[in-house]
């Protein structure tokens, strides 16, 4: 690995800890980190599976993984996947629990979507899915399984294999 990288690396790594602080919110965290991240993956050319592990180590040692999203071609783990998925899970969990806490209709797409990808990456399961999907889960319920939710996908499960 050149000097270069591996200064870009050191400090991105010396900065983690500020951009989690300054980032509590996992939705807010992931495209802030990403953002300075792709720099470096940009620029590390023959290296990028050097830079990948150091990346997905940096992350480990704070509780934070690159999530394995399936596609259609088998499965992902980059930084830009994992900050997208936050972002649109963050946005929907909160408007439904915005639209909740404040008496208005509830966004069932918006949920769908929300718990489709929860179920995905193992904060959620099948069966709140399905609720979901079933229209007949009460206001409680519903409650309930949002705030766990928003609460557990930030702490993502360690996936099988880091890149």
């Amino acid at each position: 690995m050149t000097p270069e990288l591996t200064f870009q690396l050191d400090a991105l790594e010396a900065a983690l800890p500020g951009l989690i602080a300054d980032n509590p919110d996992p939705g807010d965290f992931w495209p802030a980190f990403a953002g300075q991240a792709d720099v470096i993956e940009d620029a590390a050319g023959e290296h990028t599976q050097e830079v990948n592990q150091r990346i997905a180590g940096m992350l480990a040692k704070h509780g934070r993984y690159i999530a394995a999203i399936p596609v259609d071609e088998g499965v992902t783990t980059s930084l830009q996947d994992t900050a997208a998925m936050h972002a649109a899970l963050n946005h929907a969990l909160t408007k439904a629990i915005s639209m909740l806490e404040g008496g208005g209709e509830v966004p069932w797409a918006d949920l769908e979507h929300a718990i489709e990808l929860a179920v995905k990456h193992k904060v959620a399961n099948q069966k709140d899915l399905d609720e979901i999907k079933g229209r007949g889960i009460s206001f409680e319920r519903l409650t309930e399984l949002l705030a766990r939710v928003k609460e557990r996908y930030g702490n993502s499960p360690k996936p099988n294999r880091v890149m």
